[in-house]
């Protein structure tokens, strides 16, 4: 697979549901299970290293009020709930900054590929998650969670779901989502992963955005053949 790189203007792509700097404190919906039933699978030899092993699959998550999944983007630490978080813009200070291209792969990691019917599938949602982490974490040239600076060993089926993942990347998607990061507060070194989780963007606001931007073409023609038959 070839790598695809996207520089992005975060402002839009990206939309934060709640002010940047705002925290909150994040428990698991079940207290005996962080994927509450949903699909998660073994993953090992992270970064090729035999002693890090790791489960992987969407958290199911709450602030209190609303429930959500979220997505690990900070493997090499341990997620410790109750935790609270601060909602970021600018991902992350505390670990691994984000550049505008990971973000941007990030989104079209989502846009292309998420749904929910992959959260009860674990393979699928194995393959997400590493998905995930193989476009935070590699260096190289490609983008292939068997190989590279960044690696992991899962069952078959799901690393080829997320190979499949990352070979959709720069596709036309047909859907979208507003992404949230959530950053850890966690003092402690080596607790407290960092978050990203996703909410769709109604297809009629998606729709009406296109419509506006097309009459305000439309509009802006209009206003130019009418300065220039004035002139």
């Amino acid at each position: 697979m070839r790598r695809l790189v996207f520089a992005v203007a975060l402002a839009a792509s990206v939309a934060i549901s709640t002010a940047a700097g705002a925290s909150t404190t994040l428990s698991q919906q079940n207290n005996s299970d962080v994927f509450d039933g949903g699909g998660h699978a073994t993953v090992s030899n992270i970064s090729n290293r035999s002693d890090i092993r790791a489960s992987a699959g969407g958290f199911r998550l709450t602030d209190g009020t609303n429930k959500f999944v979220a997505w690990c983007l900070d493997v090499l630490d341990y997620l410790s709930l109750p935790g609270k978080y601060d909602f970021t813009i600018a991902p992350f200070t505390n670990r691994e900054v984000l550049s505008p291209t990971k973000i941007g792969n990030i989104q079209s990691l989502f846009d292309n590929n998420y749904s929910d019917a992959m959260l009860i599938n674990n393979n699928e949602s194995a393959g997400f998650q590493m998905a995930l982490w193989e476009l935070i974490y590699e260096t190289g040239n490609v983008f292939d969670v068997r190989n590279g600076e960044w690696s992991a060993t899962a069952a078959t089926t799901a690393v080829n779901y997320a190979n499949s993942f990352l070979g959709n990347l720069g596709a036309s998607a047909s859907q979208h989502f507003n992404l949230t990061f959530y950053q850890s507060l966690d003092p402690r070194n080596g607790y407290g992963q960092n978050l990203v989780s996703a909410t769709p963007v109604p297809l009629p606001a998606t729709a009406g955005l296109l419509a506006f931007g097309l009459l305000g073409l439309f509009g802006l023609a209009g206003r130019r053949k009418l300065a220039g038959a004035r002139s």
